[in-house]
């Protein structure tokens, strides 16, 4: 996620365009995809309970990326994608 908000922040410095709304598009990898949900779901121990499902369901309706003012796309078809 530290990644996505660093390449946000860039992105926004230079102006660059975004969609209707303000936020940009990702194309990730399934491998990157699994990082992320694997951050949101070390996030916060023991104190919400199960952060792996909350991880998924908010990786799957948007709500990471809308958090980090980017929208994921998940494909298979990336050059250098790990």
């Amino acid at each position: 996620i530290v990644a996505v908000a660093q390449g946000v922040a860039n992105l926004r410095s230079a102006n660059a365009p975004t969609l209707p709304g303000g936020q940009y598009v990702s194309v990730i990898s399934p491998a990157y995809e699994f990082k992320i949900n694997e951050q949101i779901s070390l996030a916060g121990g023991s104190a919400i309970g199960s952060l792996r499902d909350v991880g998924n369901r908010a990786l799957t309706s948007g709500l990471v990326g809308q958090a980090a003012g980017v929208v994921f796309f998940r494909s298979n078809n990336l050059p250098d994608a790990a």
